[in-house]
């Protein structure tokens, strides 16, 4: 039990900020996040992972100026993945600047990526309240688990 905590207190001390707080002003800052793969994409040799915590989502972002594990590393991530990830805080460019979004000035180039939890594939979605497959998704899904 004591090397347990010993580890959780290890992981969550090397977070520097929540996903949420990232604004322009930490432009050019390293820094270190921990949540939950929200969503995962590749645009055309580009891949970007949203990661979430409970404060916010952060755009993290997989280009060819990042480090060859990096992009292997994301390659392999899948929703509700739990990581650790690292990077340079940046601004986005104009064009995919998202004002929906608090954080969505900034995105972050991965420096490193690490799987803290993996997780089969849901049967629905988690950040959706209805679970993205109409109101009765979750309790089909929980009756089907009993």
């Amino acid at each position: 039990a004591a090397a347990a905590a010993a580890a959780a207190a290890s992981i969550s001390s090397a977070r520097t900020h929540t996903c949420g707080e990232l604004r322009e002003t930490h432009v050019g800052a390293r820094v270190v996040l921990q949540g939950w793969a929200h969503a995962v994409r590749n645009a055309g040799g580009v891949n970007f992972i949203l990661v979430r915590d409970r404060y916010g989502v952060t755009q993290l972002t997989i280009n060819d100026n990042c480090a060859p594990g990096v992009i292997a590393a994301a390659a392999g991530v899948r929703l509700e993945y739990c990581l650790e990830v690292a990077g340079t805080v940046g601004l986005r460019d104009d064009a995919v600047i998202n004002d929906a979004m608090p954080t969505g000035r900034v995105e972050v180039l991965a420096e490193s990526i690490s799987v803290l939890s993996r997780t089969r594939p849901m049967p629905f979605t988690i950040a959706e309240p209805t679970g993205g497959g109409g109101g009765n998704s979750k309790k089909k899904e929980k009756e089907l688990l009993l």
